[in-house]
């Protein structure tokens, strides 16, 4: 900021001495030129004129205001964010310093253009000195003399006046902006540690929250087999009644009394029975004896070879006949319809409608 000002200034001065110098080969130019100056320089004259020293502060001022701006800009970013800002900022202060290099040059070959107009000005203003002074003299004359000219240069001595006041205001009110305290670098770390902390928390809420929608939809999911589920048992215990009021239906149908009378006297029968089957049986195992003892009298007295050939032809004879029996066994088997899948099947389902009820109740 104060090498561009000092350029701008270097070039209004290079650009007055070339006024100057085209002011000696033309007088009357030169001489109207400069009354116009002075009379804008009396009617519109620049506010900031005499506060260059209160202008800086100001420019140092919001120059540390951005820079603070700037501090929190990074403060706010993440890590890429930042480290690309510093990058950009870096290659900007590069180009600046660059750009400060090429203007010191110019401000030095415009510092030396500047000696040398100013000694040739010396010698071309030798002779018109004196003239200028008179015509300078004649025009504050008539600037004196006109009372018009006097009240407009009140009024902007005024504007300039409160022009400035209002300057110092604003000089006071960025100066106390900078007197405010600003955080250390330790302060800064702990903020940033909060913030980072913070964003973890953040991150950590966030699964929790995630993992929390998942166990509400698969509790919803169950939520929703379980009505299924309840439908399904309603409609089976309905069944399961149902059949209940039929068995008792069918129950009240036998006389109780009756079939204990009959069973009680078909035990009596049983037994009766039970009493002339084992006498039958004393009577056929003494018969069987009797039989095996003549059995054996008469394998004693038939030991000959039809006897032998009698027995094996016997032998096969019942092996074929018990073949024969398990042939038609397993044809019956065969034959006989399997309700164990079925069965196993109806056990299953019992078993997992007793488990879900279980879970229900627990949960309830």
């Amino acid at each position: 900021m104060s090498q561009e000002f000092a350029v701008q200034k270097l070039i209004g001065e290079i650009e007055n001495i070339h006024e100057e110098g085209r002011a000696e080969e033309e007088k009357m130019a030169q001489l109207s030129n400069r009354m116009k100056e002075i009379e804008s320089t009396m009617v519109g004259k620049d506010p900031m004129f005499g506060n260059k020293e209160e202008e800086k502060r100001v420019g140092d001022l919001k120059r540390s205001i951005a820079r603070i701006e700037e501090e929190i800009q990074l403060l706010d970013m993440d890590d890429a964010a930042a480290r690309e800002c510093l990058l950009d900022k870096a290659k900007q202060e590069q180009e600046l310093n660059d750009n400060s290099y090429i203007l010191s040059n110019e401000i030095k070959d415009l510092a030396t253009e500047h000696r040398e107009l100013r000694s040739r000005l010396r010698v071309l203003n030798g002779g018109a000195a004196a003239q200028l002074l008179e015509r300078m003299e004649e025009i504050d004359a008539s600037l004196s003399s006109s009372a018009d000219a006097k009240a407009k240069i009140e009024n902007d001595r005024i504007s300039i006046t409160s022009a400035i006041e209002a300057l110092q205001k604003e000089i006071s009110a960025a100066k106390k902006l900078s007197e405010c305290p600003m955080p250390s670098r330790n302060e800064v770390d702990l903020m940033k540690e909060e913030v980072a902390f913070t964003n973890s928390q953040l991150e950590i809420n966030q699964d929790t929250v995630n993992r929390l929608q998942q166990q509400k939809l698969a509790r919803m999911e169950e939520l929703n087999r379980v009505s299924h589920l309840e439908e399904r048992m309603e409609a089976e215990m309905k069944e399961l009644a149902r059949r209940t009021n039929q068995m008792t239906s069918e129950m009240e149908k036998f006389d109780m009394d009756a079939l204990k009378v009959d069973s009680a006297a078909r035990r009596e029968d049983l037994a009766e029975r039970c009493e002339c089957f084992e006498q039958r049986l004393n009577h056929i195992n003494a018969t069987m004896s009797k039989l095996r003892v003549a059995y054996d009298e008469q394998m004693k007295r038939c030991g000959g070879e039809n006897w032998v050939s009698f027995e094996e032809n016997n032998m096969n004879l019942q092996q074929s006949m018990r073949a024969v029996c398990e042939l038609h066994d397993k044809m019956n088997k065969d034959n006989m319809p399997s309700y164990s899948g079925t069965k196993s099947e109806c056990l299953e389902l019992v078993q997992k409608l007793n488990s879900m009820i279980l879970r229900c109740n627990e949960e309830m």
